[in-house]
């Protein structure tokens, strides 16, 4: 789903593991430092806005998990595309620690 593409902005929508939203979610962690959407903002300066919907609207998959709908906004698709793939990658690391556990 995109955005107002005359503005220069471009918005897509994603579907993520609520368990692992806060690869998204988290600008700063509880010690004060940045957290993951903050490394993410910096990791892609053309990216303007990251929006994770609430919890509490989570819907199951036919998988079993819940998913939460994920909001990037940012310059053009590549820009936001590139963030997404880079919170991914976080996301389906994290999902590999939890299976090696």
């Amino acid at each position: 789903m995109s955005g107002n593409t005359n503005t220069g902005n471009y918005t897509h929508s994603f579907q993520i593991p609520a368990s692992k939203d806060w690869v998204f979610r988290q600008s700063i962690k509880r010690d004060g430092s940045p957290g993951p959407q903050a490394e993410l903002m910096d990791n892609h300066p053309d990216v303007t806005r990251i929006h994770v919907a609430d919890r509490s609207t989570a819907t199951p998959t036919t998988a079993g998990f819940d998913v939460v709908k994920l909001t990037i906004r940012g310059k053009d698709k590549q820009t936001v595309m590139d963030c997404y793939q880079e919170g991914r990658t976080k996301i389906l690391a994290s999902l590999a620690y939890d299976a090696e556990k």
